[in-house]
């Protein structure tokens, strides 16, 4: 129980929190605050559908949301515009 005290009482010590951490979460919230704003705008193109789709593939992932119907859809999109 010693060793495991002492363990983490120097793991504590050791995870001091910098000033960059707090920079970098900063600009993490910012950016998706960002990004909660422009799903809520409607897309005034197909390119910015495809925009928000892509991102919620990547969102996807480990959720009930299936990231391979998010893609069929950009690939229908992408085929109907001509980029497929």
């Amino acid at each position: 129980m010693q060793t495991y005290a002492e363990a983490t009482k120097a793991f504590a010590d050791q995870e001091a929190i910098t000033p960059s951490s707090f920079a970098l979460d900063d600009l993490c919230n910012a950016m998706t605050d960002a990004e909660d704003a422009l799903f809520r705008l409607d897309a005034p193109h197909l390119r910015a559908i495809l925009w928000k789709l892509d991102r919620l593939e990547v969102d996807a992932n480990g959720s009930s949301l299936s990231p391979d119907h998010i893609r069929q859809v950009s690939t229908d999109i992408r085929r109907l515009i001509g980029e497929a």
